[in-house]
């Protein structure tokens, strides 16, 4: 099946049947008991229709937190963390990955190693991926547009690139973090 439909289904069409069939139950029952569609409906306690209400209005209200948690999740909004500020950001390179290039930079936290020219052991574990990749035609910073579908638009303004993703530069670019810091660990402290 195609996704686009059950996502349609799971997110749309079935939350409201499943809403809706309690009172289509009822209003079926009283229509071949009573003959009217409505009899049992206005016969029923208004402790009935309270408690419809607030299933309800808990079950809007919990897919409205669900929703909002998942775009939080997706933005990075959510997180809170303090670290170390660096001295200065030494490139260590460029790495291929999800069809864009992702620069590599490692954080140097020693004032003194530009002026004596040295720059000290890296370590893998303090690799992280730029958050926004580049065009792989023209090296140009990608722009990330959500799709009305789902998803994202990655698009360069300076060639016309463009690129589909289902995930956002955030969770892609831990992904090329973890491959950069593997490299890394590979091959000693070099990413080329």
């Amino acid at each position: 099946m195609n996704a686009f439909v059950q996502r349609i289904l799971d997110k749309i069409l079935f939350p409201i049947l499943v809403l809706l069939l309690a009172p289509l139950i009822t209003s079926l029952t009283s229509k071949l008991r009573t003959g009217d569609w409505f009899g049992y409906l206005r016969g029923l306690p208004s402790f009935a229709w309270i408690l419809f209400g607030v299933v309800s209005g808990g079950w809007f209200l919990t897919s409205l937190v669900l929703r909002r948690e998942k775009s939080l999740r997706l933005t990075g909004e959510s997180r809170a963390f303090v670290t170390r500020q660096p001295y200065r950001w030494i490139e260590l390179g460029e790495i291929l990955y999800s069809g864009v290039v992702w620069k590599v930079p490692a954080p140097d936290y020693d004032p003194c190693s530009a002026e004596l020219g040295r720059i000290r052991e890296i370590e893998p574990s303090s690799v992280e991926a730029n958050p926004v990749p580049r065009c792989p035609t023209c090296k140009t910073e990608l722009e990330e547009l959500a799709s009305f579908w789902g998803g994202f638009v990655w698009k360069c303004a300076r060639c016309g690139f463009k690129k589909k993703s289902r995930d956002s530069f955030q969770t892609q670019a831990e992904r090329a973090s973890k491959i950069a810091r593997r490299k890394l660990e590979e091959t000693g402290g070099k990413l080329c």
